[in-house]
């Protein structure tokens, strides 16, 4: 937890703004209201500072308007998959005797590991909830990229402390269908 206190602080003087961690009844509650796990990389960031700036989302929020909110972000994915299945060239590669594209798009994406927004349009997967290298993913429509090799080395990366290209690519772990859209 340690160096996610440290990167707060360096965040803090980037101009992000942060309120008290959660608390693992918080935390608890939220997974619950969302029906999600978060991975162990942002219990630990969430329990170290709360960012609350614009762009992030409040979690701590739990009125209906904000429950909305982050459940329509939370869905953008997966909504922008179906509405443009089209533009998924790789599924041309597979075979179409099976089954239709988008019938073979619809499955996988309903085996995909959810999806948790951090920062606008950032997204991190549940895929390995124990580890800290959960690759974060900037996802427009069906435009997926990796925006860093874990939360760690994205928060750097969005917010200056570090350059995108020296993100390590080879580090990054992939993530069932998420990552095939790269």
């Amino acid at each position: 937890m340690e160096k996610y206190r440290e990167l707060i602080r360096k965040l803090e003087q980037n101009g992000v703004c942060f309120a008290e961690g959660l608390s693992d009844k918080e935390l608890f509650d939220i997974q619950y209201e969302y029906n999600v796990n978060f991975p162990k990389s942002l219990k630990v960031f969430y329990k170290a500072g709360l960012p609350i700036s614009d762009g992030f989302h409040n979690w701590r929020d739990l009125s209906k308007k904000n429950i909305k909110k982050i459940k329509t972000m939370m869905n953008y994915p997966y909504d922008s998959v179906r509405e443009n299945y089209d533009e998924i060239d790789w599924i041309n590669d597979l075979d179409e005797e099976f089954n239709d594209k988008k019938s073979i798009i619809s499955e996988k994406l309903n085996n995909a590991p959810s999806l948790i927004p951090i920062f606008s349009h950032r997204y991190i997967s549940t895929y390995e909830e124990e580890t800290e290298d959960t690759p974060i993913f900037s996802i427009n429509d069906v435009d997926v990229i990796y925006y860093g090799e874990n939360l760690y080395s994205y928060l750097q990366i969005e917010f200056g402390l570090k350059d995108y290209s020296d993100m390590d690519e080879e580090k990054i772990a992939p993530v069932p269908f998420w990552s095939s859209l790269i």
